[in-house]
């Protein structure tokens, strides 16, 4: 293999599309969190006294669905793999769960985008924690999984 063949390159399809899955849900988390700082110190500036978002949403909604056709396509060899070696069964279980969590949070987006005028902050809470959750089971999906990351221990 040459040397400076690129590291993307020497991943199987399923590790690329798990790591371009990851890259993903870091810019989808990030957009929301980017307008907030914008709108924020816009505000600071005093351009305007309400200001309006800077970064608009949808790519946030957008690229969710994508990071869920993504992550059902990354899942799908091990989901319908026959047999698993026992020592893969415990990172593939927390992803299974992290993929039903995002599809959850999909639905849960869905209802803040789309229902009532002003969402409840219960609901935002709510789309908080799966978020949070579902990175945890993310990382130590990576942690258990990642032939990529046990390369380097």
């Amino acid at each position: 293999m040459p040397p400076l063949l690129p590291l993307f390159a020497v991943l199987s399809p399923t590790g690329q599309r798990g790591w371009l899955s990851t890259a993903l849900l870091a810019a989808v988390i990030a957009i929301p969190y980017l307008n907030r700082v914008f709108v924020q110190s816009r505000h600071k500036q005093g351009s305007s006294p309400a200001p309006g978002p800077l970064v608009p949403l949808w790519p946030h909604y957008w690229l969710a669905l994508v990071l869920a056709a993504l992550s059902l396509w990354h899942a799908w060899p091990a989901l319908r793999a026959g047999h698993i070696p026992p020592s893969l069964t415990n990172g593939l279980w927390l992803a299974t769960i992290a993929l039903v969590l995002l599809l959850i949070q999909l639905a849960v987006g869905a209802f803040l985008r789309y229902g009532s005028p002003g969402p409840s902050g219960l609901v935002r809470r709510i789309h908080f924690a799966l978020m949070a959750a579902i990175v945890l089971l993310v990382v130590a999906h990576i942690w258990l999984n990642s032939r990529f990351l046990h390369s380097f221990f």
